[in-house]
């Protein structure tokens, strides 16, 4: 469904994939309150590989049938940097650049790494991949 500005309009909660790193069709909250997109990471560590400098981390969320899975994802850092936490404390991140993809759209999205093991979310999508591209209706979930 999309809008007259050519914005496509989604839920509070769609499924999303990343294919580059093998996470395909998790549920994710879209939060407009929230600045950046930040995915469940455990396990964080570092590896230089020709002068370039890899973050690995595992990913642990519920598949379609709820299995809990663990993914090992291996990306390039791309940056780290500090960011207001939801109870307003500062902490530093790191970040990967890595496809997402919503429904039949695929595009490249900045996340950081963070523990969401106490989140029922373990992708949080943020205004920064929205803008531009998506209107939220926060009644309903799953449009796509």
């Amino acid at each position: 469904m999309k809008s007259e500005n050519k914005k496509i309009i989604i839920g509070q909660e769609e499924r999303i994939s990343l294919p580059s790193n093998g996470i395909i069709d998790i549920p994710a909250r879209i939060d407009t309150g929230a600045k950046t997109s930040s995915i469940h990471a455990k396990n964080i560590r570092y590896e230089e590989e020709n002068g370039i400098t890899m973050v690995i981390f595992d990913f642990i969320a519920k598949n379609k049938d709820r299995a809990l899975v663990t993914t090992t994802v291996r990306s390039e850092l791309h940056t780290k940097r500090k960011i207001k936490t939801h109870s307003g404390s500062p902490v530093t991140r790191p970040y990967i650049v890595t496809e997402l993809k919503f429904g039949d759209i695929t595009f490249e999205a900045e996340l950081n790494l963070s523990n969401r093991s106490h989140m029922k979310y373990k992708l949080l999508i943020g205004r920064e991949v929205l803008k531009n591209r998506f209107i939220v209706d926060v009644n309903r979930s799953n449009i796509l």
